[in-house]
């Protein structure tokens, strides 16, 4: 028997500035599911709540909560729930780009903490060298552990 995906609950935008692929609309999100016989989909866009948490972090610095708003109202389907939510990061301090105020309106967010690609900001250049790298992984996910999020969320 083979495994056939039904959900995908990280899926990013035109507005991702990863992904800036200007055909990648939540209409054609929710099309590309409904086409594939997937019952479940969430948008989750880059974002730093710069409102509430300050960064200098260029990555994030036009990635705002207000930014991947844009895409609401999310489109609708019988066949798929879409789900709203984001992808934030953990920078090199344990900061979560995200304010317990939008948790709140999110349906699902990702917070990666092997995100360690991103010198200066999620990794100091001190701690580049593989054995670094791997005790960050671990310390970074046990910080997120010990923090207080909706879990049921993340």
């Amino acid at each position: 028997m083979r495994f056939k995906p039904d959900h995908d609950l990280h899926i990013h935008s035109q507005l991702s500035f990863c992904s800036q692929n200007p055909m990648q609309t939540p209409q054609y999100i929710l099309e590309y599911g409904e086409e594939r016989g997937f019952t479940t989909l969430c948008l989750t866009d880059h974002m730093w709540d710069t409102a509430r948490i300050p960064t200098d972090d260029d990555f994030y610095e036009n990635q705002t909560y207000e930014y991947v708003c844009r895409s609401l109202p999310l489109p609708q389907s019988d066949k798929v729930r879409f789900y709203f939510g984001c992808e934030t990061d953990m920078d090199q301090f344990f900061t979560v780009g995200i304010s317990p105020e939008r948790m709140d309106e999110m349906d699902f967010i990702i917070i990666p903490t092997t995100h360690l690609h991103m010198m200066g900001f999620t990794l100091d250049e001190k701690d580049d060298a593989l054995p670094c790298r791997a005790r960050l992984f671990v310390e970074r996910f046990d910080k997120l552990l010990d923090m207080d999020l909706p879990f049921e969320k993340i």
